[in-house]
Order: structure tokens, then sequence, then C-alpha cells
């Protein structure tokens, strides 16, 4: 206050200081050295607003990026969840292929005349045999050649070729219902070594 009582004297000074009471009267050596109170609420309000702002935005974007972090975590599971789906399918798909392919193989094999059908197999290329549209598509080429290779494995009609022998008499009078071709050789051979004993 020294400096202002210098500026305006003692009398004006006592005449401001009786009006001002005991608020302080500041002197600027430069110009603008000092901000108007108002001037500075208002500064300072805006910024109280501000870091306010500033302190919810940064909430809210730590809860978006824990719900990023989150929503990763969905994806992943998501992800994984779809993957096992798929393999799932996969494997019912194979499972239902394998069925019947087995289904259609073996009829193939019954249709064939195979005695054994182990045995016959092990002869095949199964890699060359497909399922397509319900049917087996492969095996006829390869049985027809081992049915000329391997004649033994499968069941002789009367001429000896490979085949299956479909009608023909069941009972020709002489065999009795139910004897098969082995019972009617093993009555023979009773009747011609009975005596040898």
């Amino acid at each position: 206050m020294a400096d202002f009582k210098e500026l305006v004297g003692e009398e004006l000074f006592a005449q401001v200081a009786a009006k001002v009471g005991e608020k302080k009267i500041l002197v600027s050596e430069k110009e603008n050295d000092y901000i108007p109170y108002d001037r500075f609420k208002e500064v300072n309000t805006k910024n109280t607003t501000l870091t306010e702002e500033l302190k919810t935005h940064k909430s809210k974007i730590d809860e978006l990026n824990s719900l990023i972090a989150k929503s990763g975590d969905y994806e992943k599971t998501i992800k994984e969840l779809n993957d096992k789906l798929e393999a799932q399918s996969q494997s019912h798909k194979k499972e239902l292929y394998d069925r019947d392919f087995k289904a259609a193989f073996d009829k193939v094999l019954a249709e064939s005349g195979s005695i054994d059908d182990v045995a016959l197999k092990a002869h095949l290329k199964m890699d060359d045999i497909k399922l397509e549209n319900g049917s087996i598509v492969g095996a006829a080429e390869q049985l027809a050649k081992i049915k000329q290779e391997r004649a033994y494995l499968f069941k002789q009609d009367e001429q000896g070729k490979p085949g299956i022998k479909f009608g023909g008499k069941i009972n020709d009078g002489e065999k009795k219902s139910g004897e098969s071709p082995a019972t009617d050789k093993l009555k023979a051979w009773n009747q011609t070594n009975r005596f040898n004993n």
C-alpha cells in the first residue's frame, strides 16, 4: 500500500482508504500484471469444469476399455464355441458317412458272393472305394478283378465259376426236408464203412 500512497499522496490516500476499508489496493509497475477478480473467477470456474469433464471422460474411457477387454473375452469364447461346434459337426458328418458307407459296402460284399469278407477286404484298395449318393463307387472293378485272380474267395456256381446260384430244386424227392449235401455225404460214407469195422 505504500506504493499507492506515494502515487496519490496522503490526503487522497486517506479518502480512498476510508472508502475501501480493509480491502487491499495493488499497484502494478507493468501494465497487465494483474488479472481482474471477475476474470480470474471465470477462468478458475472454467478450469474446474474442464477438470471435472476430463475426469468423467477418463472414467468413461476406462469403462469402455473394460468392456472392450470383456468383449475380447466374449469374442474368444464365441470363437472357441464355434470351433467346437464345427468340430462336432464334422465328427457327426464323418460318423454318418462311415455308418452309411459300412452298410452300403456290406451290401456290396454280400451281393458279390464272398465266402470270407475279411480276406476279401484285405485284397481291396479301400482308399479307392467311396460312397456317392448312397452307392458304393470303385468296388465293382476291383471285385471283378479279384474274382478272376482269387476265385477261391467267392462261392462257386455249378460250372466252377465264382458267383451266386439263385433258384434250383430244394427237394428232388430223394432228400428229406432240411438235409444238406454234407448230410448226404455223411450218409454215403456211413453206408460204405458200416461193414469195415
